[in-house]
């Protein structure tokens, strides 16, 4: 939608705005589904994925604050400042809360403020930190610092 392949040229600002929601939405889906097969590890694909419908944005948002610096450490959920504190020093993990924080944001501009205008580079741009923040979650996958992330994701929804 954003026209890598398309040559010289801008494709319109509405398949910007689709591609740059599309690069939000691949990771917030992708972080779901990992985080719901780290809680139910032995249930059906189908009970994970009715686990994923629980996951709320603001909630997901709420932690990448936590973990990429952004909010105020003492406003954490109750007993999980040391986690948000062992969570910072994985520079990685910051890095992908700091993109999902900035793809959100992205998004919301992209879906409801009719008067931001995008471009191509920069919709590019942002597909690509999406494609680098799965990769990472995907490296990370197994780690203890990833499931301590995934299950503050969890306690965050709940």
């Amino acid at each position: 939608m954003a026209g890598r392949r398309a040559g010289v040229g801008s494709p319109r600002n509405a398949d910007l705005r689709r591609s740059v929601s599309a690069a939000y939405y691949a990771v917030f889906h992708h972080l779901i589904l990992i985080a719901s097969r780290h809680q139910l590890p032995q249930a059906s694909d189908i009970d994970q994925f009715r686990l994923t419908r629980k996951y709320q944005h603001a909630a997901l948002l709420k932690v990448c604050e936590h973990v990429s610096g952004t909010s105020d450490i003492t406003i954490t959920p109750k007993g999980t400042g040391w986690a948000i504190v062992r969570l910072r020093s994985n520079t990685v993990l910051v890095d992908v809360a700091g993109t999902f924080k900035e793809l959100q944001q992205a998004r919301h501009e992209a879906d409801y403020d009719h008067t931001a205008t995008f471009t191509k580079p920069g919709a590019l741009t942002l597909i690509d930190s999406a494609k680098d923040a799965i990769r990472k979650l995907d490296n990370l996958e197994g780690s203890n610092d990833m499931s301590l992330f995934l299950t503050l994701l969890t306690l965050q929804t709940s």
